[in-house]
Order: structure tokens, then C-alpha cells, then sequence
């Protein structure tokens, strides 16, 4: 990573108003404009917009960065961005596109995991859930979103099987 996207990266993490993130937009702006083929740059472009609310110049940065390169991080980014505003099958057709790219990210499977389970696609949500499981079986939280699907369709035996690893990798 470039030393300026990495200076914007870590104000990311540090912005926590409207008017930091107006900041943080300026200078990831600044990056563009010295190389407007970064897709990092984009990215983290459409997320600052996305913070404060700005959709549209996020969903256009999300795509710009896509455009220059395929990869799962903008479209998981987007995903997000749309569940948050209720934009549920706009949500799943970014969650689906970044699963294509890399399908052995247990994160994006916990993400479209979790809108399947929102949208009440409870089977579907158990599988994805079931793959991150496989793919990251230290990762409590899965346990307990898998527990309440299998509770939603009433299997509360698997319900509470998962329940009891959740609570043994949670006090860990």
C-alpha cells in the first residue's frame, strides 16, 4: 500500500464526525487526483461518503475502484452499505458478486449469511454460515447466528449445540 493511502487509511479509523470524514474525502481526493488508477483510493473514497451518509458518491467510488480492479473488498463494502439503508436485493447482489471473487472469505459468507437471515432465507443462511464455520472455526460469533437460524426453523438441538461452542469460544 502506498504511504499516502496509508496515512488516509489509518485517518479512517480515527474519523469520528461529519466534518473529519469532509477531511478525510479532501485528502483521499488529493490521492486520486496523483493516481486515478488506485482502487484502493476509490474505495476507501466510497466508504467515507458512505459514513456520512453521501450514497450515491459511494456507490459511484465503489464502482470506480471495481472498474479499475476486481475485488471483493468494494463489493463487501457496497453490500454493507445497502443493508444498513434496507437496499436488501441490492445488498445480496454485492454480497453474491464479492462471494464469486473470493469464496473462501468466511467474512463475506458471515455477510451474505446474515442478509439471507434478514430476508428469511433461513437454509440459505445456515449454509453460509456452515461454510465460515469451516473456513474460520474460531470465529464465535458464527455460532450464535447459525444457533438462531436452526432456533428460527426449529432445530433447537443443533440451536443448542451451537449455542454451547459460541459460549465455550466467547470466554476464551
Amino acid at each position: 500500500m502506498q504511504p499516502d493511502i496509508l496515512h488516509t487509511y489509518y485517518q479512517a479509523l480515527m474519523c469520528d464526525s461529519e466534518e473529519q470524514y469532509e477531511n478525510l474525502i479532501k485528502d483521499l481526493s488529493d490521492v486520486v487526483k496523483k493516481n486515478k488508477e488506485n482502487p484502493f483510493a476509490y474505495n476507501n473514497l466510497g466508504l467515507a461518503y458512505s459514513e456520512i451518509g453521501r450514497l450515491e458518491e459511494a456507490e459511484q467510488n465503489f464502482a470506480h475502484s471495481l472498474k479499475i480492479q476486481k475485488h471483493p473488498t468494494p463489493y463487501k463494502n457496497l453490500g454493507m452499505m445497502m443493508e444498513r439503508n434496507e437496499w436488501l436485493d441490492r445488498a445480496l447482489t454485492a454480497f453474491n458478486h464479492a462471494i464469486q471473487l473470493n469464496e473462501l472469505d468466511p467474512t463475506l459468507l458471515r455477510c451474505r449469511g446474515s442478509l439471507y437471515g434478514k430476508l428469511g432465507r433461513y437454509e440459505e443462511a445456515i449454509f453460509d454460515y456452515t461454510k465460515a464455520i469451516a473456513l474460520d472455526p474460531n470465529f464465535a460469533y458464527s455460532y450464535l447466528e447459525r444457533s438462531n437460524l436452526y432456533k428460527a426453523i426449529g432445530k433447537d438441538e443443533l440451536a443448542t449445540e451451537d449455542l454451547s461452542k459460541y459460549d465455550v469460544l466467547s470466554s476464551i
